[in-house]
């Protein structure tokens, strides 16, 4: 029965995902690569820009920044949509009763395909530099899925306290912007004074980053990336805890 139930969310979350995608897009000429050019012209703007600032090395600057804003610009945007995923899949619920993992998965289904077209713009940004392909950027779409998975206990806390409580999306608006410039997404690690490495080594975007970078170019992944698995297991005690009240929460949204 569970399993039925789980395959049935798995089945209607593509729809609505694929349904956001094809609406949100409708009668525009370049579809869903007008996200794609969008992040790549704000790749090859702040690369030129930053990269002559922070970098010697301006093509190897933006040959990360690449990277690190189609992670950053996924993940940050899963992150603020999970506040308000279930208002936005209310009327599936009027339908087939409050089943919270529906809105998430669809979330997630949805964000993956702009994360799809997000590596586009990382393709024609090495295409523009003259850089060289390796098989090790493949892992990309392995690992982004993986970091996703372990931030769903995250993604399932803001959108069951952010139905109880609505001002959770705008604490969650203003973190996000603080997040970006205080995480080494326009900047990496070795830049930062060792008197301002807290900055860091708490940050959990830091482990993000570090992981998709490692695995991206093929270097090795440093053994303190394995923190953000436990505050995944963290997460995961505080999802047990909290999740006997989700059935009394559709009557809130």
């Amino acid at each position: 029965m569970l399993t039925n139930k789980f395959s049935s969310d798995i089945k209607i979350s593509f729809s609505a995902a694929k349904y956001d995608l094809i609406s949100r897009f409708a009668r525009t000429k370049l579809g869903p690569f007008w996200h794609t050019l969008a992040l790549l012209l704000t790749i090859l703007a702040m690369g030129a820009i930053y990269g002559s600032i922070v970098s010697n090395d301006t093509v190897a600057f933006t040959s990360e920044l690449a990277l690190s804003l189609a992670v950053w610009q996924s993940f940050s945007t899963h992150v603020i949509e999970s506040t308000s995923i279930h208002r936005e899949t209310k009327n599936f619920y009027s339908v087939l009763g409050f089943r919270p993992f529906l809105g998430l998965l669809r979330l997630s289904m949805r964000n993956y395909f702009y994360f799809l077209f997000s590596t586009i713009s990382i393709a024609i940004t090495y295409l523009i530099l003259g850089l060289d392909f390796s098989i090790s950027m493949l892992s990309i779409f392995i690992i982004y899925p993986l970091i996703v998975l372990f931030s769903f206990p995250l993604f399932y806390l803001l959108s069951i306290w952010s139905i109880k409580y609505p001002d959770i999306s705008m604490i969650v608006n203003s973190i996000i912007t603080l997040l970006f410039f205080i995480s080494p997404i326009v900047w990496t690690p070795e830049m930062l004074p060792l008197d301002k490495f807290y900055f860091i080594e708490f940050n959990p975007i830091y482990y993000i980053m570090e992981l998709s970078r490692s695995t991206f170019f093929g270097k090795e992944i440093l053994i303190q990336t394995n923190t953000y698995l436990v505050v995944f297991y963290i997460l995961i005690t505080l999802v047990l805890v909290f999740s006997k009240k989700d059935k009394n929460l559709f009557f809130e949204l």
